[in-house]
């Protein structure tokens, strides 16, 4: 996959760090965690930013097969630093290969993942239907989401 890595740049700060290293590590960081969550259909991304990090670490290259740098675009305008106060930022692009066994197995230890045989994840979902005109589409609706759907202990109210 391809993943963009990239670094603020302070106005006033010297930089002495090795920009382009940086800003590999956090493209593959990026690519790991897109491995990530399409191993845990559902998670939101305020959940993936707060349990991601501590289940995966701090290494990408612990999850990187192997990987190039596939565009150096170097210092630019911020574009991907999501920081107001950032001006500038230094950019690469990079072709990453990352091991989802190892990603998945990491996920799975940390209690992220359902067993494969224990089905699809389900969750807790109530749906409020208003005003339906015929009983036929009530019963279409109804039929979809059980039979299509595949919604379970189905339960009925009326309301006023």
């Amino acid at each position: 996959m391809e993943a963009v890595g990239a670094v603020p740049l302070a106005p006033d700060a010297r930089h002495t760090s090795p920009l382009r290293d940086i800003a590999v590590r956090m493209a593959l960081n990026e690519a790991v965690r897109r491995v990530a969550l399409d191993l845990v259909p559902g998670m939101e991304p305020e959940e993936a930013a707060e349990f991601l990090p501590e289940v995966l670490g701090d290494e990408p290259f612990d999850y990187t097969t192997r990987f190039r740098i596939i565009e150096d675009r170097g210092e630019r305008p911020a574009l991907f630093v999501e920081d107001p106060g950032v001006e500038f930022e230094y950019v690469v692009v990079v072709e990453a290969h990352i091991d989802a066994d190892r990603v998945e197995k990491r996920l799975a230890d940390a209690g992220l993942l359902m067993e494969r045989s224990a089905g699809a994840p389900h969750r807790d979902l109530r749906l409020v239907v208003e005003d339906i005109e015929s009983f036929a589409a009530y019963t279409a609706l109804r039929e979809t989401l059980i039979d299509r759907v595949g919604v379970e202990n189905y339960q009925q109210s009326q309301m006023g």
